[in-house]
């Protein structure tokens, strides 16, 4: 029996698509999800149903991840995990930056930064770490064009430090950090 195991998807209805795809093409017939099934993208209602839909023909385990938490939570009315207008990367760390900060008696911006940076490096440098990546990679295949590591570390690794650099420069000019 043949296993895929699927995260991240964000409401990204069209990479999931794009996975069950290439899943049905290498006759796969266990899902595994691990969690943050909608987020910050456009259609969870589309990801939902497409996720159900998989649930009534593969064999599916589903475990929750921290989007699951941050929306639960927020439907609840909590407000210690959840700020409005603001994405829910991190959101778990907000109290323990703001507490750290307070602590150490400097502004916790330079912080969030650090948080966001860490955050986000993985979608930039690695081909699974964003599934507009996995999109992207299955469109290319499509087109019978195979993406491989390297090719997209060289492309992901010089935008990367194309957009951490400057904003290191511009944070250490501006906090003196």
């Amino acid at each position: 029996m043949k296993a895929a195991v699927l995260s991240d998807i964000h409401g990204n209805h069209i990479a999931l698509e794009t996975c069950m795809e290439e899943i049905h093409r290498r006759d796969i017939n266990k899902l595994i999800f691990l969690g943050d099934y909608v987020g910050e993208l456009a259609y969870p209602q589309k990801t939902m149903a497409l996720i159900k839909e998989l649930k009534r023909n593969y064999e599916c385990y589903f475990v929750w991840g921290n989007k699951e938490d941050y929306w639960i939570d927020y439907k609840k009315g909590s407000k210690m995990t959840w700020k409005d207008n603001n994405s829910t990367t991190g959101m778990l760390l907000y109290p323990v930056i703001a507490g750290m900060a307070t602590q150490l008696g400097i502004d916790p911006t330079p912080l969030y930064f650090g948080l966001l940076s860490g955050a986000t490096l993985g979608g930039n440098i690695t081909p699974i770490g964003a599934s507009a990546n996995i999109t992207g990679i299955g469109i290319l295949r499509k087109e019978a064009y195979e993406v491989k590591n390297a090719d997209f570390f060289k492309i992901g690794i010089p935008f990367t430090l194309a957009a951490v650099i400057p904003a290191y420069i511009y944070f250490w000019v501006l906090y003196g950090v």
